[in-house]
């Protein structure tokens, strides 16, 4: 409860940094400039890390500055990096057992069960579908040693399709609020899609264990 109340407080916060501000953010956002994509980069990895504003927002804004490719660019690097961070942390400083983190978060043991047979599969659907926050995820691939190899390379994968949507909305929020439902219903398909074939393959390993 405590938590929705923040997040309430921290967007009405920006609503009203944003009111105030609003004819030099849209000259800033018009201005394309690239002379501060390096800072963008780099403060898109620091919210992906430490989220003192909603990433979302800051890669909807990278979006609108941007372009849709560029855009999703600053917004998939930053994110991936971010959580190779996060891992390398986890991994080497850490010190819970992974018993105890499982603990923590009971519906981490289907996916602990999963990710001893196929970790690149069951990392690619975790980062895909919301199966458990992001930083969970992250956390317990570090703790429990997954190679850093099949990490990267589902959190790269799993990681594109969220950064182009955000860049893509953002990109459309001043033009045309038409496409951006357009957007969400085609990636909630996508999702659902997804959710589908996690759900068969869920099933088939059951069969197989029997």
């Amino acid at each position: 409860m405590k938590k929705w109340i923040f997040i309430v407080i921290l967007y009405f916060g920006l609503f009203l940094l944003l009111k105030q501000y609003y004819n030099e953010f849209l000259d800033w956002i018009n201005h394309s400039t690239y002379e501060q994509l390096a800072w963008m980069f780099f403060i898109s990895i620091l919210l992906s890390i430490f989220p003192i504003i909603p990433f979302t927002l800051f890669a909807g804004l990278m979006g609108a500055k941007y372009g849709l490719v560029l855009g999703s660019l600053v917004n998939w690097v930053g994110s991936v990096s971010g959580a190779l961070m996060i891992y390398l942390i986890a991994k080497y400083s850490v010190k819970s057992s992974i018993e105890i983190y499982l603990a923590k978060y009971p519906k981490l043991v289907n996916l602990h069960i999963l990710i001893k047979e196929n970790a690149f599969i069951t990392l690619l659907f975790a980062r895909l579908i919301p199966i458990l926050p992001p930083p969970v995820i992250t956390i317990y691939s570090g703790i429990s040693r997954i190679h850093i190899g099949i990490y990267v390379l589902a959190t790269m994968i799993g990681k594109i399709p969220s950064m182009i949507l955000y860049a893509y909305i953002g990109n459309q929020v001043l033009l045309s609020y038409k496409m951006i439902i357009l957007a969400l219903l085609i990636y909630s398909l996508f999702l659902f899609i997804v959710f589908l074939n996690y759900r068969r393959w869920m099933n088939k390993r059951t069969i197989q264990h029997r």
